[in-house]
Parts: structure tokens; sequence; C-alpha cells
């Protein structure tokens, strides 16, 4: 009862779990919205990941899974705070498959690097790239480009969102510039000549 309707909701990626949590931490209501059960470390919460006003979302490790904590003060009509909302968004598969519809290209998958080990914490296409695969190994097939989050302060953290791009694809949009390229310098060339030997065919 204490939830939108889901038609206002449905469309979006849809959170682990949502919690009620009393002021001093302990989870007081959970509602579960997909299938996978609650962290026992959520059932209290450390005040670290929990807002004292606006929204605060914190990216972080449990069972050295990453999730998303996004948490809100709940305040009564006087203002006074009653506890807190948070969402729980676990970063696995379908949550990167979900952030790149209409963006990545065929066979390009997307994950979270560990930085220290240098490891794939989550991938958007298991099937592909294995969780848990070395950055050495990875980058034997793909081609990869990293955004470090270092100047995102909440998170506790040290990873960088890494984009995976087939080395055949990347060699086909290679073949494809330098055909263009060439039948660009091709035009150029038989353009140059052409108005080289009118201009001199009239004088």
């Amino acid at each position: 009862p204490w939830l939108p309707g889901t038609s206002l909701w449905q469309k979006l990626v849809q959170p682990g779990q949502i919690l009620l949590i009393d002021r001093n931490g302990r989870t007081r209501e959970i509602f579960n919205a997909g299938s996978k059960p609650l962290p026992s470390e959520l059932l209290n919460v450390d005040e670290f990941y929990l807002s004292e006003s606006r929204a605060k979302a914190f990216l972080t490790s449990i069972q050295e899974k990453p999730y998303l904590l996004i948490s809100e003060t709940i305040e009564d009509a006087t203002g006074t705070s009653m506890g807190y909302l948070m969402m729980v968004v676990q970063l696995d598969d379908g949550f990167l498959a979900a952030s790149q519809q209409g963006v990545a290209g065929d066979g390009v998958v997307v994950g979270l690097m560990d930085s220290d080990e240098q490891v794939l914490l989550s991938s958007s296409d298991p099937a592909r790239v294995k969780v848990g695969s070395g950055l050495s190994d990875i980058a034997e097939r793909y081609v990869i480009t990293e955004q470090s989050f270092f100047e995102y302060e909440g998170t506790t953290l040290n990873i960088q969102f890494a984009t995976l791009m087939p080395k055949e694809s990347v060699d086909a949009i290679r073949e494809r510039v330098a055909g263009v390229e060439m039948r660009q310098r091709l035009v150029a060339a038989v353009t140059f000549i052409t108005v080289f030997t009118l201009v001199f065919y009239l004088l």
C-alpha cells in the first residue's frame, strides 16, 4: 500500500527490493520486485548508506557483488524524520543490458571492472564474457575502453565501467573507414585531373 502502482514504473529498470528502514537502521518492511532474496547485510543498514536529507546513492559491494543503494529520508507532516526509504539494485547482467538498450552495437558487452583485482564484477552478457574473467583474458578477444568512477563520491569500490568491443567488429570498421578514405582520394584525384585538363584546354 505504500508503493505506487507498478504501471507507473514497469517500463523502468526495476530494483531488486525497496525497503522501509527506521531511524536506527533496522529494516521494517521489504518489497521484493524480483526473484532474488535480500542480502542479509541489509536487514540492519549501516548509517553510512542512509541519506540525512535529500536522496543519496552509493555504489558498494555486498556478498562480492556490486550494488547500488539509493536512500531518502521519510518525514512526517511536521518535518520530523521518521526513517528511510531505500531502493536496492544489484548491478547484474539484466541491469547492464537494460542500460544499453538502443546504444550498444551488436556483440558489444559492457560491465563493471574491479580496478585493483583487474577482474569483471558484472557483465551485460555473461554467455559471452563471464563474471570473474581477468582483464588479460578479455583483451585477447575484445578492445577495452574504461571509465573510472574515481571522482564519484558515493562509492566504497575502486571500479571502472568497461565497454568491450569484439576485435572482429573493430577490424571491420577500420576496413570500411579505409575504403571510404580511398574512394574520397580517388574522387579528389579525378576531379583535380579533370579541372586541370579543362583549364589547360581553354588556355
